[in-house]
């Protein structure tokens, strides 16, 4: 039964953004009693068959939103760039960060098998972010939280707020040559992409929001520094 719902959230997410038909099929779905909520980590969707459940009887919208949550984290790469020299006391900013690059991004979409109007908390902690950059990153998000340092009530706030995975399965060590070709796959995932909802359907991109420009944003970084690379060596 829970399978069978994450399968029907597969379909319908790809109804409505057929740009994700490659990036949905990219994940193995599979049942995992040691977490309890979801999370992946770049080829396989753990998932908690009772958590499942619950989610679907509460509002089928969040099984929707919880997919492309798992997508987004994948797709811009958050499993495999975590800033440099990381320390275990800075992995819960960087699990926020991406938590709150990707909520934004699922909030700035028009289709309505995922929409849901963002909470007034939301959409003033978004326009603070918004002042101080002009695309919302994980990475730029890291470091306004950093720098700002919020108060233990906030932080939990914004955590209860954003937090809709486990990240536990980032951080496990698989081969390092398999972590490598699930990123290349992802990014090859995300270039076209941006191809497909540019050039083939102006619709998908009115109603694409943020994603976009985020998917720019990405690419261009990524090419800028494989251009970087060549021309060095």
């Amino acid at each position: 039964r829970s399978r069978e719902i994450l399968v029907n959230s597969r379909n319908e997410l790809y109804l409505s953004m057929r740009f994700l038909d490659v990036a949905l099929s990219s994940l193995e779905l599979l049942p995992d009693g040691n977490t309890k909520s979801w999370g992946c980590d770049g080829r396989i969707f753990h998932y908690y068959p009772e958590y499942l459940l619950y989610l679907y009887q509460e509002n089928s919208v969040w099984i929707n939103r919880g997919f492309l949550h798992q997508i987004f984290h994948c797709m811009f790469g958050h499993i495999w760039s975590q800033p440099v020299g990381l320390q275990e006391t800075g992995k819960a900013d960087w699990d926020l960060a991406c938590d709150i690059a990707v909520e934004y991004l699922i909030d700035s979409l028009q289709f309505r098998c995922v929409r849901q109007s963002p909470s007034p908390w939301r959409r003033e902690c978004y326009r603070k972010m918004q002042e101080n950059m002009h695309v919302i990153t994980a990475q730029k998000v890291y470091g306004l939280l950093e720098s700002m340092d919020p108060s233990k009530p906030e932080y939990r706030r914004m955590i209860q707020e954003y937090r809709k995975d486990d990240h536990q399965f980032w951080y496990q060590s698989p081969e390092n040559q398999n972590r490598q070709q699930s990123q290349k796959e992802w990014d090859d995932i995300r270039e076209k992409m941006q191809s497909e909802i540019e050039l083939f359907s102006k619709e998908a991109s009115q109603e694409a929001g943020h994603l976009t420009e985020a998917l720019r944003v990405e690419n261009r970084e990524k090419y800028d520094y494989r251009e970087f690379l060549r021309k060095f060596s």
